[in-house]
């Protein structure tokens, strides 16, 4: 039986195919994986210093403490808002016991305080590499996100977002390949956080 021309012509060309394709995957693969590691690159010490304070809060926190609590919303590239949010409470075994005194406070900043606990929480969302503006990371950028810490317990004094990392846009290159050509104009905001005083109860 004789074998059709279109066969013998069409094998080549699905070898060439199928090596061109895998090739496609691997640089993929490979473009994928740089990124994605230099974008852990990003605030590693800043994660580095949050888990050495962390541990010096565990080892160091009372099981009882009463602090002031500051909180405000702030656009990204505004000032501080000129009324913000502050509480006093008491906290007893990693749980809020009592809220003692509370001013400009609405829903927006929550019923119930964090603890010292959930403010470590949520410093470590604050420096993950994928905390973008309302835009997303393409577009906006990764916020440059900055927390300090107590020298003798731990615990983070202040946990601020102040405006976006320009020049860190090249690590969301993978990203950005995929995403559509324009951005929106959504304005980014976010809840910072500072304590006022902290006193551990014996």
């Amino acid at each position: 039986m004789r074998t059709r021309w279109y066969g013998k012509n069409l094998k080549p060309f699905l070898i060439i195919l199928a090596i061109t394709g895998g090739v496609f995957a691997i640089l993929f693969a490979a473009m994928k994986i740089y990124y994605w590691n230099v974008r852990q690159d990003l605030f590693r010490d800043e994660r580095a210093a949050l888990e050495s304070a962390e541990e010096l809060w565990a080892e160091r926190r009372p099981q009882q403490y009463q602090l002031v609590l500051q909180t405000w919303f702030q656009g990204i590239g505004f000032s501080e808002a000129e009324n913000p949010c502050e509480r006093e409470y008491l906290v007893i075994g990693q749980q809020v016991n009592q809220i003692i005194e509370a001013q400009n406070c609405n829903q927006m900043f929550g019923s119930v305080p964090p603890t010292i606990e959930e403010l470590f929480d949520i410093a470590n969302k604050y420096l993950l590499p994928d905390n973008c503006g309302y835009n997303g990371c393409v577009c906006d950028g990764p916020i440059d996100s900055q927390v300090r810490y107590n020298t003798t317990l731990g615990y983070p004094e202040e946990i601020l977002q102040r405006g976006f990392l320009q020049n860190e846009h090249w690590r969301y290159t993978d990203i950005d390949i995929f995403s559509p050509p324009f951005c929106t104009l959504l304005g980014t905001g976010f809840i910072n956080f500072r304590i006022i005083t902290f006193s551990p109860i014996e």
